[in-house]
């Protein structure tokens, strides 16, 4: 370092020491003289620093409750709950009816998962007869996280949608699904695809990323004709591209030109099934923003104008015909025993609720009059290996490269046996007959107590009666194919 370099550090240390050394002491001016609650305003983006300046107002000035009422709310948004909590619980002993404190205090428990709590604050703010609406919000909030949804639903009629949050309005959009009040569920959806409330829920999983960022260019179901719709999706589960494709032809009517970019495994079977359309491998960057785009579920918010049934329950696939011939040769679909296939697990990512172990389906795949078939491609492992040779049970791993392989086997199968995934979508649009088993907290696609679904006319529902209890699920099978075989 040469000897101006070192002047000019020098210079420039000794400026720094000056400058802390004088804002030190403005800010004991600033804490002598009162002005602590004007610095605490102005650093409010730098947590520490507004937090400093507040406690230090807020012990000067305990009986202020205007600015009690500012610090507990911004403790509350800097996630410091607990001091919050105690500031809050202080201030309403002698002002239990304060509304600002008792919803600041709705938030911290919804936070610390206190969800009762919130109802009571809450039900406090309703006495007050103020803010009403932020109250009935955060009592929605807390059913949701209770598991209640018919309060939670009841309680939403009486706020203002747009004030709840993305994860709220997620959740009660499935409850009126489920409930087949889809008039209410499209008017929450499209709640939720409002642009400032999408802007609020960025990051979030509520939406794939994709969402944010070509909002402009979704498609809600406006006239088409003349235009080309690019369907694309990295959000929806592989049974999803199955229910959902019952609308493409009727888009492909309506539309200039339907792209739908594919997953490897669904590439062949989309190509075979919509010829109108083209086909592409997911997902092309170059699509994206260039045209107006939909996915996979929003063919069923913006097509389904019967509401009280869906279109082509019987099945609107079909399997390649030579595969299918090909497929028949083999010997394990070749014997005269009634052929089921059987797939036990899940393919939405480790999803353990929908799926069983291989234990749990011995008791039907021991029934020796039948011909059993595996239908996943997955990798066993050694036990499940095991399982299988000792029951007879053929592994079509081998042969299973995608979709198309896969409806060509089931067209093969007098019955498929499936969790809820892939397959049991894949068998429904075949028209195949199908026993689906169904864990207890399903998706609002299955709707809610009933053997049938309005989805596949082919398909019947076994459901759990308890969380990740099978016992039932596979004992009413198996005694169901028991009494079909002496038939």
């Amino acid at each position: 370092m040469n000897t101006a370099d070192a002047v000019k550090q020098l210079y420039n240390n000794t400026l720094t020491s000056i400058l802390y050394f004088l804002i030190e002491r403005i800010e004991k001016c600033i804490i002598k003289n009162g002005f602590q609650l004007k610095f605490a305003r102005l650093y409010k983006d730098k947590a520490e620093k507004a937090l400093f300046y507040y406690s230090n107002y807020h012990k000067r000035n305990p009986d202020d409750i205007d600015t009690v009422i500012e610090f507990a709310q911004f403790l509350t948004d800097n996630n410091l709950i607990s001091l919050s909590i105690k500031i809050c619980e202080e201030v309403l002993k002698d002002t239990p009816y304060n509304v600002s404190l008792l919803l600041t205090m709705c938030q911290n428990c919804i936070k610390t998962g206190e969800f009762e709590k919130v109802i009571e604050y809450a039900d406090k703010v309703l006495e007050a007869k103020a803010d009403e609406q932020y109250a009935y919000k955060f009592k929605t909030q807390a059913y949701m996280y209770l598991k209640n949804e018919k309060m939670a639903a009841k309680t939403a009629e009486k706020t203002n949608l747009s004030i709840l949050d993305a994860d709220t309005l997620a959740y009660l959009r499935e409850y009126y699904f489920r409930n087949k009040n889809f008039k209410k569920g499209i008017l929450v959806k499209n709640t939720l695809y409002e642009p400032d409330l999408l802007k609020k829920a960025r990051g979030r999983k509520t939406f794939p990323a994709y969402i944010y960022k070509y909002y402009e260019k979704l498609w809600h179901g406006k006239d088409l004709k003349g235009k080309t719709l690019f369907i694309f999706d990295t959000f929806s589960g592989h049974g999803d591209y199955i229910l959902y494709a019952r609308y493409i032809k009727t888009l492909a009517e309506q539309a200039g030109k339907i792209i739908i970019s594919a997953p490897d495994n669904f590439y062949d079977l989309y190509k075979l099934n919509f010829p109108e359309c083209e086909i592409i491998l997911e997902t092309h960057e170059e699509f994206k923003g260039h045209y107006d785009y939909t996915y996979h579920h929003e063919l069923f918010l913006n097509l389904q104008n019967d509401l009280d049934s869906f279109p082509h329950p019987e099945g609107y696939l079909r399997a390649d015909r030579n595969l299918i011939e090909e497929f028949s040769q083999f010997s394990f679909l070749s014997t005269n025993k009634p052929k089921i296939g059987i797939f036990w697990t899940s393919t939405s990512g480790g999803d353990s609720a929908r799926s069983l172990n291989t234990k749990e389906i011995i008791p039907i795949i021991e029934n020796s009059s039948y011909q059993f078939c595996a239908l996943s491609n997955a990798e066993k492992d050694f036990e499940t290996k095991a399982i299988l040779k000792k029951y007879n049970v053929f592994d079509c791993a081998e042969y299973i490269k995608n979709a198309n392989d896969t409806a060509a086997i089931m067209m093969n199968l007098d019955l498929v046996i499936s969790t809820d995934s892939f397959p049991i979508h894949l068998a429904g649009a075949l028209g195949i007959k199908a026993y689906l088993m169904l864990h207890k907290d399903a998706c609002w696609r299955w709707f809610y107590e009933t053997e049938k679904t309005d989805w596949y006319n082919s398909v019947r529902i076994f459901r759990q009666a308890e969380n990740g209890n099978w016992a039932d699920v596979v004992k009413k099978i198996s005694e169901e194919l028991k009494i079909k075989i002496k038939k």
